[in-house]
């Protein structure tokens, strides 16, 4: 699976991470963490943390 740089509004990937269920999990620096379906490569979810703040989630 891969996304080019921007795809989601995601410019980094510091951190991979593959879960028993086959979703991969993509820290981000700047914009938090996406986790996406290894057998599709679609977004299932992104979670937004602000400095300080708790953390939000949407999912796609």
């Amino acid at each position: 699976m891969f996304l080019p740089s921007g795809t989601d509004g995601r410019r980094t990937a510091n951190g991979l991470r593959v879960d028993p269920l086959g979703r991969l999990w993509v820290t981000d620096s700047t914009t938090g963490v996406a986790v996406y379906d290894t057998a599709t490569g679609a977004r299932l979810a992104h979670f937004e943390v602000a400095d300080g703040a708790p953390p939000t989630s949407s999912t796609t």
